[in-house]
């Protein structure tokens, strides 16, 4: 008789759970942004964007962030598309300083702002 490779249901729930621990950890990554109050402008820099919608929500947290001249540290967390916002406060020479985490696999990308937090330009 042919023996043939069955897996278990314990093999095939760790066989499940190693593989979407390999394809989360490949499409997450970090962003940084400054908002520089002097100069007027946030300086997001940002590693292979790929989801850009999960992005837009993070653009709309800067906006208000910088409406509200908010002097805090600012991080946005995203959970299932969804923005949650912890502030806490800074020490640091900026104002504000944002770290995104979200889906990607382009080029780095650059985001300017206004002071009223209007998004001016896309640099690549």
């Amino acid at each position: 008789m042919k023996k043939c490779f069955r897996l278990n249901e314990h093999g095939f729930f760790l066989f499940v759970t190693m593989l979407m621990l390999v394809v989360f950890s490949a499409v997450t990554i970090h962003a940084l942004a400054v908002f520089d109050r002097e100069k007027g402008f946030i300086i997001m820099e940002i590693q292979h964007t790929y989801a850009e919608h999960y992005f837009d929500n993070g653009l709309d947290a800067v906006k208000k962030a910088i409406q509200n001249d908010e002097s805090t540290n600012i991080t946005l967390m995203y959970d299932q598309g969804e923005v949650n916002i912890m502030t806490e406060m800074s020490d640091e020479d900026y104002d504000v300083i944002i770290a995104a985490q979200y889906q990607t696999y382009e080029r780095d990308r650059r985001y300017l702002f206004d002071q009223n937090g209007e998004l001016i330009q896309r640099v690549r």
